[in-house]
């Protein structure tokens, strides 16, 4: 389609630069692009919660919770086969010629 547009407008002898073509708008009128705050996820979000806070009523506190929410137990993640942290931490950088 641009190649069709350029051989329209193209002068012989002129001097052109190198362009782009942007198409834009080139999804339906029916889509929509939403974000965390408008209404329509707003009011999902409510009705998440009141399922949530249901279920947590039936079954007991802490029956459902989010993924980042803690466990809340003595649990400690195991850190015999941890990976060295000289990338991350100074303090665990190899020492040369000490």
């Amino acid at each position: 389609m641009a190649q069709r547009l350029l051989l329209k407008v193209y002068l012989q002898g002129h001097s052109y630069q190198r362009a782009g073509v942007l198409f834009m708008g080139l999804v339906p009128h029916s889509f929509e692009q939403g974000d965390l705050f408008s209404p329509k996820y707003t009011d999902r979000s409510g009705s998440l919660m009141d399922t949530v806070d249901l279920i947590n009523k039936k079954m007991g506190r802490g029956m459902v919770r989010f993924a980042g929410e803690s466990y809340g137990g003595d649990w400690r993640m195991n850190q015999n086969m941890k990976s060295p942290s000289y990338t991350t931490r100074v303090d665990e950088l190899y020492k040369v010629g000490e």
